[in-house]
């Protein structure tokens, strides 16, 4: 990608920076290539500060501008978390502006943006983030009875593999693998951690083949096993199913919520990690949805 003239706006810096990360951030999938959620995440990031300062010089940035900008998202509701995520984003606009071959914008700069802090708990009008939690089988199960057979299959599969629903969505057949024990796994080539270069191994149990097995028999040519093509459809094909039905509604994370508690009361935090392909325990533990701790620590002495 050609760069473009040297920006006299933070606005124009905030353009270019966008149209780079648009170019940069993509992957390929088997449909060809598709822009990552981080591309999309720095897009938004910026709109905040090009609107408080989008007619300044890029070179006249300071500290105040970025907390007017943390101000300004404050304002809008945003949350605590988005809201310093978003920032260091912005952070990250700047140190791309400052490196070669660009050099529109100096150190100091950055050096200056750097003075602001985030937002800390108790100490900012802006909302925590509603926690994700874990959602029942009984929950679950109602919505299964009323939704139609493809995405009831998909919703019970990610009940018993505990896969994101990006990984739900994006079943390929040709990605199953039979093992010589006749167990099955799924091995994704497009998932969360590929860009990465990491591999991805998702197990399905008896439970899972047995739910999934019949829908194989009925799509025989289908190589993509499902319709649904965005993790965002088959969250709102769930809360279409239950709001029609009249049920409580749910989303597909929850279920991952759900599957790390069971297997982390069951076998232990190390088993949970590993079978959520979370390269940290840190990232496990967030999953963990354990009403009684006391109940969850002796589950975590005896099995982990």
């Amino acid at each position: 990608m050609q760069e473009r003239s040297e920006p006299r706006s933070v606005r124009e810096l905030c353009d270019a920076f966008v149209a780079w990360a648009l170019e940069e951030y993509q992957t390929t999938t088997m449909d060809g290539r598709r822009q990552t959620g981080e591309a999309k995440a720095l897009r938004q990031a910026v709109v905040a500060l090009a609107a408080v300062a989008g007619d300044l010089p890029p070179a006249d940035l300071r500290a105040e501008h970025l907390m007017e900008a943390q101000s300004w998202m404050v304002g809008r509701g945003l949350c605590r978390r988005l809201i310093n995520a978003r920032v260091n984003r912005i952070r990250r606009m700047v140190k791309w502006a400052i490196r070669p071959p660009r050099r529109w914008l100096s150190m100091a700069v950055l050096e200056d943006l750097r003075l602001v802090e985030p937002l800390r708990i108790g100490r900012t009008k802006a909302p925590e983030p509603k926690p994700v939690t874990a959602v029942s089988w009984e929950m679950v199960s109602s919505t299964i009875a009323e939704a139609p057979l493809e995405l009831a299959t998909m919703i019970e599969v990610q009940w018993w593999t505990g896969m994101r629903p990006c990984e739900v969505v994006g079943m390929r057949r040709s990605w199953l693998r039979t093992m010589p024990d006749g167990g099955m796994i799924y091995c994704p080539v497009e998932h969360k951690t590929a860009v990465h270069g990491k591999s991805r191994t998702i197990a399905l149990g008896a439970n899972a083949q047995g739910v999934l097995q019949p829908w194989l028999r009925r799509m025989p040519d289908r190589d993509r096993l499902w319709r649904c093509r965005t993790s965002n459809g088959y969250r709102q094909a769930v809360t279409r199913t239950n709001r029609n039905a009249g049920l409580p509604n749910w989303s597909p994370l929850q279920i991952r919520h759900s599957f790390a508690t069971r297997v982390c009361e069951a076998a232990g935090e190390q088993v949970a990690q590993i079978l959520l392909g979370h390269s940290s325990p840190t990232m496990t533990r967030r999953y963990i949805d354990a009403p009684d701790a006391a109940d969850l620590r002796r589950a975590m002495d005896q099995f982990g």
